[in-house]
């Protein structure tokens, strides 16, 4: 395994100007690159002991229903994103532990 990567400052407004770009449709091979290298710092910063919980389980832990959840998700685009980059998919069951990681990382 290689050398444990950081994410810095200006990964993250690297990040959000590369989402911007691809939300307009207008990022180039070179962009999709540094998005890439950059997701792949994220993903590599983030614990891989936390287990999958199925959308029932996280819910209830947040005292939420199912539905209400996953609304919440949705409305909030940053979390989304970053959920999106995490390889998620509306219809999925079950969050993998980046997702979950990312899901406490944002509402604690």
């Amino acid at each position: 395994m290689g050398k444990k990567q950081t994410i810095n400052s200006q990964d993250v407004h690297r990040w959000v100007e590369l989402l911007e770009q691809l939300r307009n449709k207008t990022t180039s091979k070179q962009d999709y690159d540094a998005l890439s290298d950059i997701i792949t710092k994220l993903n590599d910063g983030l614990s891989k002991t936390t287990p999958c919980i199925g959308k029932t389980q996280l819910a209830t832990q947040y005292k939420m229903s199912v539905k209400g959840f996953i609304k919440l998700l949705r409305q909030d685009e940053e979390l989304y994103d970053y959920l999106i980059l995490a390889g998620y998919d509306k219809n999925q069951r079950i969050f993998t532990p980046k997702q979950i990681e990312i899901i406490k990382k944002h509402f604690g």
